[in-house]
């Protein structure tokens, strides 16, 4: 095991009150869009310019807020330390592999679903041309990495820290998982949170996941490209999104896609320990606030409470689509 510094610094503390606050903003305005897009009277265009101006107005800006208000350190609470060349470079392969491991989660999660109802539609972004493909990647994976990193590997996890490093990743992980609002990838996502949680901790650096949070967005923005790309030159129709539908494998193609799965496996494995090796006499652990605070009052923990209830609406109406059920608030 190796041995994490804990650390005695208040500049860095951030409190629970405020890390559920930040949250409760980003999931009330998020269903709140939810809603409007909902209402037949109001149309909502989700332009590249709006897509952004959601995510720098309502993550990142709230968060660098409340830092600021607060009298933090920023470089101290988001972790603006520098990462080494070769550090980043296990991060993005970290996250190369790991995307086999979380497609194989996905991939069972949709036949489980599809076994007991219809998943989801899940409709694929337009990225027909070079241009829309550079778009792509600044819209869905380049200010996502860093609006959604500086509130959840930022405010969140520090917020968390003080009941130790293992809760405050599996904390943040978790409520950036609900936070996306879709059933069908809440496990998939969490454990995407727990790997760009890890690599912030082991490098103490929010820079290493804004790297693993890229990677992972740009492959899927890239792939869709690379889809889009051939269904024109196949000229194959593009199908609607409530008739996109898991594709049938044969022993052959199942046996190769298992393979892929325990090769990334074991090449993630590798480079995590790398990792580990890498960053033995340098990572930093949580913030010690044994001194500072005793129970932390309930009333801190209402904005959460919030914020979830919003979610949780979201995702029961969900659940209804899925099993093909009247949805309960509507009757």
């Amino acid at each position: 095991m190796d041995e994490i510094k804990t650390v005695r610094n208040p500049d860095q503390n951030v409190s629970i009150l405020g890390a559920n606050t930040i949250f409760f903003i980003g999931a009330a305005i998020l269903f709140g869009l939810g809603i409007l897009i909902q209402i037949k009277d109001v149309r909502l265009e989700m332009t590249s310019f709006s897509t952004i101006a959601i995510q720098v107005v309502f993550f990142l800006v709230p968060s660098c807020a409340y830092i600021v208000a607060r009298r933090k350190n920023v470089k101290e609470v988001l972790r603006l330390n520098k990462i080494s060349i070769s550090n980043g470079l296990i991060v993005f392969g970290m996250t190369l592999f790991a995307i086999p491991l979380i497609g194989f989660i996905n991939l069972l999660i949709h036949l489980l679903i599809s076994t007991f109802g219809r998943p989801l539609p899940n409709p694929l972004p337009e990225i027909n041309n070079v241009t829309e493909l550079f778009l792509g990647l600044i819209v869905l994976a380049l200010c996502p990495a860093i609006c959604e990193e500086v509130m959840a590997r930022g405010v969140i996890m520090r917020g968390y820290e003080r009941f130790g490093k293992k809760t405050a990743l599996i904390v943040s992980a978790l409520l950036f998982s609900i936070m996306h609002r879709n059933i069908q990838t809440i496990i998939p996502i969490f454990l995407i949170g727990l790997l760009l949680g890890y690599v912030v901790y082991r490098t103490n650096s929010i820079f290493a996941g804004v790297i693993a949070h890229f990677t992972n967005n740009s492959i899927a923005v890239l792939a869709t490209y690379g889809v889009r790309k051939l269904q024109q030159m196949l000229s194959i129709p593009l199908p609607e999104a409530e008739s996109i539908q898991m594709p049938q494998l044969d022993w052959m193609s199942t046996a190769f896609f298992m393979l892929l799965v325990i090769f990334a496996a074991a090449a993630f494995w590798g480079l995590m320990t790398l990792l580990r090796h890498n960053t033995e006499r340098t990572v930093v652990g949580p913030i010690d606030v044994s001194r500072e605070d005793g129970r932390v009052p309930f009333a801190y923990y209402i904005p959460l409470i919030l914020g979830c209830i919003f979610i949780l609406i979201e995702l029961i109406l969900q659940i209804c689509y899925i099993l093909e059920l009247p949805v309960p608030f509507l009757r």
